[in-house]
């Protein structure tokens, strides 16, 4: 299946770190379908590259607390889903950009939310309003601001990459959100 590659910086600094986690994270792209669920069995990983399966099993876990992948339970084995922030089944592609689409509307929505309180809290004070959490909200402004713009630029970056199709959905979905 093809896969797009979405953080390849992180994924360049997991083979430089550990080539025997890079390698398992690979073997679980090359098994995902498109839902990113990769079908393996950890025995058949540790066939391949001729280590023990606690090897095997202790990468894995490597690999989930680097959120590479998510391990979920399943009776007496496991789903092991590849973490579309970070590659995405061909497929899935159009399905992502419209999610990443609407997280950038609702982190503006949020942000247009605290600045509103931000600037209810000032006039209050000028009204002789006593507000004890302005600071606060002030902060929470200047977080939210970045991580909209972060997640904003982004998914435009994704869009322009991936082209045509993907802008258009960016543009129908945001509008004239970043202005």
């Amino acid at each position: 299946m093809e896969s797009l590659f979405l953080k390849t910086d992180k994924i360049s600094d997991l083979a430089n770190a550990d080539s025997l986690a890079f390698g398992i994270f690979m073997h679980f792209v090359e098994h995902m379908d498109y839902e990113n669920k990769a079908d393996v069995l950890l025995v058949d990983i540790a066939e391949k590259f001729d280590v023990s399966l606690t090897t095997i099993s202790n990468r894995v876990k490597m690999l989930e607390e680097m959120e590479f992948v998510k391990v979920i339970p399943s009776g007496r084995s496991f789903i092991y889903f590849v973490n579309p922030d970070i590659v995405i089944a061909h497929k899935s592609e159009m399905r992502y950009v419209k999610e990443k689409c609407h997280e950038v509307r609702y982190l503006k929505e949020r942000l247009l939310s605290d600045e509103k309180r931000v600037k209810e809290d000032a006039e209050n004070i000028l009204d002789g309003i006593f507000a004890t959490n302005i600071g606060e909200d002030v902060e929470k402004v200047k977080i939210s601001r970045v991580r909209y713009e972060q997640c904003y630029q982004d998914v435009l970056q994704l869009c322009k990459y991936l082209g045509g199709e993907y802008v258009k959905v960016f543009k129908q979905i945001l509008g004239g959100v970043n202005e």
